[in-house]
């Protein structure tokens, strides 16, 4: 994501008095959608330089505290069941999404927002390791559950 995209977007939240911000890494643009023409310029190796910044999500809580300050409340995503990127649905749990869960509450997002699920028990026991952590970081930081309706049967398949 181009870091002037980010920064339209915040300003244009900022203005419409949005204060709550979900910070995601998302998949990449797709290219046809954000064509990296040349801009004001920039020759196109300089537009890919500023899309590094945002490799995670870290790097947007980062700047969006960094940029605005405490204006806006920042959250990020959590995986109940374990964070699912580039692995077996096996090999997924959440404890080796602890340390990045920690690393995002350190630099500054005020709640967390779960993956959609179906097993309550996953999202309890989920719950219950982070408000116990050692850390201490989770303890008081809303966790909200990402529910997704069951709107017919054949999604249960």
């Amino acid at each position: 994501m181009r870091r002037r995209l980010v920064d339209e977007a915040l300003e244009e939240a900022k203005i419409l008095g949005i204060r709550n911000i979900l910070a995601l890494r998302g998949d990449p643009p797709r290219e046809d959608e954000y064509r990296l023409d040349t801009e004001n310029g920039q020759e196109e190796e300089e537009i890919m330089e500023n899309n590094e910044e945002f490799v995670w999500a870290i790097d947007l809580v980062r700047y969006i505290r960094r940029m605005y300050g405490d204006f806006f409340c920042v959250g990020v995503a959590a995986y109940p069941e374990g964070h699912a990127d580039e692995s077996h649905p096996v090999d997924q749990n959440f404890e080796q999404d602890i340390p990045f869960l920690i690393q995002k509450v350190e630099a500054g997002a005020e709640f967390l927002l779960t993956q959609f699920f179906f097993d309550v028990h996953a999202y309890t026991r989920f719950e219950r390791t982070l408000r116990e952590h050692e850390s201490g970081v989770f303890r008081n930081i809303p966790i909200i559950p990402g529910l997704l309706p069951i709107q017919n049967y054949q999604i249960l398949k």
